[in-house]
Order: C-alpha cells, then structure tokens, then sequence
C-alpha cells in the first residue's frame, strides 16, 4: 500500500511533525510521498532523507532554550545547518536531491495567494532557496523570496482559506496528515486517510516563531503519541 504525508505550515511547532514522523518510522511505516508547507516542508525534506526528529533538540539548532527558530537573520544559515550532509549523517540521514526530488512536493505561494508547488531540485541551494520560499512569512521572518522572476511567500497562504485535497496531493493509498496548527480539521481516521492535529493544552500564539525547550518536548510527544494511540498501529501489525 503506497503512504503519502501532508505536514503543515508549522513554525517552531515542527517538533510536532517530528515526533510523528518518528512514531510511523517506529511502526514500520515508510512514506512513499510528502507535501509540506513552511516549517512542514523542511521537515518532509528530512524525512525523506531518513533523518530521526530527535535533531530538533540538537543544541546547534535555534529552536530551544528561548531562542527564536526563525528569527530572519537565521533561517538562511539555519537551513544551510540542517541540511549539511555532516549533521544529517549523525541522525540517520542521508540528503540525495533525486531523491527528493522523486518524492517531496514543497508548497508555496504566489501573488493573490494562489499555491505554488515545487518539485524539482537541481542544487542543495536550489533546495535551501525553495525551503526559504515555503517558509518566508513576511512580517516574521523574511520578506518574499525571489526565484525566476516571481516572488514567493510562506506556503500557509495558499492553503489556509481552502479544505485540502489530501488524495489529490499525495495520491496515494494512505494518507497521513500531520496539522501544526489551529485548522478546522479533527483528529480522526476516515478511511484510510489519517489526521494527527496538536490538542495537548492551550499554546501561545507568539511560539510559532519563539519556543522553549520543555514546549517543544510536548509537542513532540503530543504527536508520537497521537500516531502510536491510532488504528495506523493495528493496521501494521
């Protein structure tokens, strides 16, 4: 059966997406295909690269101990740290560009906010600049991102108003949707689409761009655990 993600815009709350990418490597769980917006494309990159979601508590990466995770001074050399082949290989990871090519959409979005999607990376910088272009969100972190001739901003501007099509995205067998943020979706299973949203206590707003430790820690632990309570444990074993 071919296993398709969504992860969502995210910000700091990437450690959500984390640990429920850990808890499906955990039940065997492969995914064939990702889609991400924002922080959730960078952490679909790393997914697909093999890379645990305990690296998000690494002490070289800006996202604990009151730092800013998106600060804009450091999102560009964030993005450069994270995919150093060096720092992926002490998670498990391996970054191949075909690879990722083949197997990671990132979302973005154009002017009026129509969504853009990329699939195609011919560089590790051309995969650094399109992570940027998913994850600039005027105001916060960048301003929009040049590439060609267009401007792109944050990928949550071309979904938020709209109900996904996860099958149309994906288009596969199973569906895995991993929500970062307040939306309108529940968690549930309808069919074989499965949907992970954070529930765990009331987060400040403010901790999409700042977070501590202990915060990211329950957000980790809010979506493994969502995954290893779910029917997608049954339904591999």
């Amino acid at each position: 059966m071919s296993v398709g993600v969504f992860l969502s815009a995210s910000g700091a709350r990437i450690t959500f997406h984390a640990g429920v990418m850990d808890a499906l490597r955990e039940l065997g769980i492969v995914p064939d295909r990702f889609v991400g917006a924002s922080g959730g494309s960078i952490q679909a990159v790393l997914s697909a690269a093999g890379c645990r979601g305990k690296l998000w508590f690494d002490e070289r990466i800006p996202i604990s101990r009151d730092n800013a995770f998106i600060r804009p001074p450091l999102l560009r050399e964030s993005l450069k740290r994270i995919l150093d082949e060096t720092f992926l290989a002490e998670y498990g990871g391996h970054l191949s560009l075909d690879e990722i090519s083949r197997r990671v959409n990132i979302l973005s979005t154009q002017k009026f906010f129509r969504a853009a999607c990329f699939d195609d990376f011919s560089s590790l910088e051309d995969l650094q600049l399109k992570l940027l272009a998913s994850s600039s969100l005027p105001g916060f972190t960048t301003f929009p991102v040049k590439i060609g001739q267009k401007y792109y901003a944050d990928g949550i501007f071309g979904y938020f108003y709209q109900r996904l099509d996860f099958r149309k995205l994906l288009q596969t067998e199973l569906i895995i949707a991993s929500l970062a943020l307040p939306t309108n979706y529940n968690s549930r299973r309808n069919g074989n689409t499965f949907i992970f949203t954070i529930r765990r206590g009331k987060y400040n707003p403010a901790n999409v761009v700042y977070i501590r430790e202990e915060d990211a820690i329950r957000f980790y632990e809010d979506g493994y655990e969502q995954v290893m309570h779910s029917a997608l444990r049954e339904m591999v074993h």
